[in-house]
């Protein structure tokens, strides 16, 4: 169970590991699980707050009080209506109110003038955030984003280009322009290097829009089916949502022991969704009851009368355990958040207040097992955090890779010897990325190294000794293995002088070397 304020610092931290993930693939979708009224619409309102806010001392201070207002729309028995205004970043379907089970449900909206217009939820959502999505195109092909330093242009030769800090790089072709056609016209930013989202984040320049997406286990198959394409696949009727968009869930209990008239997702459901349970508790309730102007005496009331009084409702068993299961789309989300997790606790997002309980302890593991476990379980994730704890059970390539020796340290080299064959081609697989990320910087080393530039000809043999004393450690199909990773990603210039005479022709001799890698 995750209190609230646990709830809103996973929330944060999975937001974060969104925008900074460079790949393109699985985007990490939080679901609440919780009973009616404990604050999951309030968690996920707070988070969007936050990231309009949080990064003060970094970046542009936003006053929430002048920005536009939030939607809260509800999908649920009878016709749906307009809940709720608070932050133009944050709107929220209720998937209860399904109607004739087609997700673009009319309803009656009040225009400024005072006379209604009819409007369809989810594509009114949607259609806001495509909206948003032109003005940010707009600025970046005629003002650009942080004073310039990021601009938008088509070339004469039909294509899109980002230009970043003075250079250009190519991110649609004519043909993908036109494929995108005009429901994809004006998307920016997919691209961008994820320290360079986060500044546009910090500097305000940019604010991510979170999108709840409310009692989703009361909706129908139609809807269902359409909810599942929006969360894992970001794509509403073709039109795929910007990178700044945060999708996140909120279902009540299934199943048996409750009262809820609810379905129960399907493992194929869950492996799109990331479960936190949500509990509040009697001390939240009164921080949040004072936070809120409610009677002053009632609060002081709950504070002296036993738990049960305050909830009565019985506790429910955790929907998710058995459906979860270490599938490869859970282990990519998984990646993800242990990719970026270190970075999101210490980016600037939280004060020391909501990183530690009201004890003083760090909940820096608690919140990583959490994350972990909302896609695993608990059991495996257990499993994971005491393997990462254990040091002496693995090698980071950091560790392998530190130019600052031509050999590999004997403590680390023990520990690649006595390792089973997948573990040594896990290890292969990091060292080879570790390399390749810095490629640009490896062939510099090199190039001034001949040209005799000060302190680079030391580095640049430990580098050569370091990637050979690291092949020699491993069997010889992972040598080839290792060797065609650095070959095909264009390090071959300075790595292969470091490998033997022997395993150089080994290379040569692809089709021999790909049957002994099978």
């Amino acid at each position: 169970m995750a209190s609230l304020k646990a709830t809103k610092r996973l929330l944060a931290i999975i937001a974060y590991v969104n925008f900074m993930n460079k790949k393109e693939g699985v985007t990490i979708t939080p679901c609440l699980i919780g009973k009616h009224g404990n604050g999951k619409t309030q968690c996920v309102s707070q988070v969007a707050k936050k990231y309009l806010t949080a990064f003060e001392n970094g970046g542009k201070k936003v006053d929430v009080k002048d920005e536009k207002t939030f939607m809260n729309i509800s999908f649920g028995d009878g016709q749906p209506e307009v809940l709720s205004r608070e932050l133009n970043n944050y709107g929220s379907v209720d998937c209860s109110q399904t109607g004739d089970g087609d997700i673009a449900i009319p309803f009656a909206f009040e225009k400024g003038d005072g006379t209604r217009e009819v409007r369809y939820v989810l594509h009114y959502i949607f259609s806001t955030v495509s909206e948003i999505e032109k003005e940010y195109y707009l600025k970046a092909t005629t003002d650009g984003f942080l004073n310039g330093r990021i601009k938008l242009r088509i070339a004469e030769d039909g294509n899109e280009y980002l230009t970043l800090d003075g250079k250009d790089y190519l991110t649609r072709t004519k043909f993908d322009l036109k494929r995108d056609g005009d429901l994809n016209k004006y998307r920016f930013g997919r691209n961008l290097p994820g320290e360079i989202k986060l500044e546009l984040i910090k500097q305000g320049e940019i604010e991510p829009y979170f999108i709840l997406l409310d009692e989703l286990n009361r909706a129908d198959m139609p809807v269902m089916k359409q909810m599942m394409n929006v969360i894992l696949e970001r794509n509403v009727n073709g039109y795929q949502l910007p990178w700044w968009t945060q999708i996140v869930c909120a279902i009540n209990p299934a199943g048996q022991e409750t009262e809820y008239a609810t379905s129960e997702l399907d493992a194929a459901q869950w492996s799109r969704l990331l479960g936190i349970n949500v509990q509040i508790n009697q001390d939240e309730f009164i921080d949040y009851g004072l936070e809120a102007g409610l009677n002053a005496e009632l609060l002081e009331s709950l504070s002296v009368l036993p738990g049960e009084t305050f909830n009565p409702m019985p506790k429910f068993t955790s929907p998710i355990e058995d459906k979860l299961s270490g599938d490869p789309r859970a282990w990519e989300m998984v990646s993800k958040i242990l990719d970026y997790f270190d970075e999101a606790y210490k980016s600037g997002l939280f004060s020391y207040e909501e990183t530690h309980d009201e004890e003083g302890v760090y909940q820096y593991e608690k919140d990583l097992e959490s994350l972990i476990a909302g896609k695993v379980g608990v059991t495996t994730a257990t499993t994971i955090i005491a393997f990462l704890k254990d040091t002496s059970k693995h090698v980071k390539a950091s560790e392998v890779i530190t130019l600052k020796s031509p050999t590999i340290n004997k403590e680390i080299a023990a520990k690649i010897g006595k390792m089973k064959f997948l573990t040594q081609k896990t290890v292969c697989d990091n060292v080879a990325s570790y390399v390749l990320n810095n490629n640009d910087e490896y062939k510099k080393l090199r190039s001034d190294s001949k040209k005799g530039v000060k302190d680079t000809k030391a580095k640049f043999e430990n580098l050569q000794g370091q990637l050979g004393a690291f092949v020699a450690l491993l069997p010889k199909n992972l040598r080839i293995y290792f060797a065609r990773k650095l070959f095909y990603g264009g390090a071959s210039e300075y790595a292969f002088p470091a490998f033997s005479q022997d395993l150089v022709e080994e290379i040569c001799n692809m089709k021999e070397s790909l049957k002994q890698i099978d």
